[in-house]
């Protein structure tokens, strides 16, 4: 095991402000990966982390996931229902955010993105993607569509 010896003080030491926007590019960033640390740590961001490489195949489902945790289901299902969620809540945010991602940052098709996501063919995830956001994946915005979670 490694460490550091860190005086508090050094912790509470502000930047100086000479460039905001790095700052506050680099603040984001802290904050993003602070967030995902935190999310791995609990069993909705275990199960987050082993459904994303599985989605493609169309087998992403709680046996392979409690394989994996090498847990029972109702295991499972009793962590996610303390944390507030349910396996299929888990998989459909999952697929939401990803889509948003996908079609908005990675600027990926339709067709492409339904494939990473699991979905059979395009028409269901654009069924999906209604439900979701109110709107076709092909009208949709950026700036439209709200990527809030949790």
């Amino acid at each position: 095991m490694n460490a550091f010896l860190i005086d508090e003080a050094f912790l509470n030491f502000k930047l100086p402000r000479q460039n905001p926007y790095l700052s506050e590019v680099l603040t984001a960033r802290a904050e993003a990966l602070l967030k995902n640390l935190d999310s791995s740590k609990s069993t909705r961001g275990r199960v987050e982390s082993l459904l994303i490489p599985m989605l493609h195949t169309g087998e992403a489902n709680m046996d392979m996931v409690v394989g994996k945790l090498a847990l029972s289901r109702q295991t499972l299902f009793r962590k996610l229902k303390a944390e507030g969620v349910t396996f299929e809540q888990v998989l459909d945010e999952l697929r939401h955010n990803l889509a948003l991602h996908y079609l908005n940052e990675k600027k990926i098709s339709v067709s492409e993105t339904a494939y990473l996501l699991g979905f059979s063919e395009a028409a269901a995830f654009s069924r999906a993607f209604k439900r979701w956001t109110g709107a076709s994946p092909r009208t949709i915005k950026c700036h439209e569509v709200s990527t809030t979670t949790r």
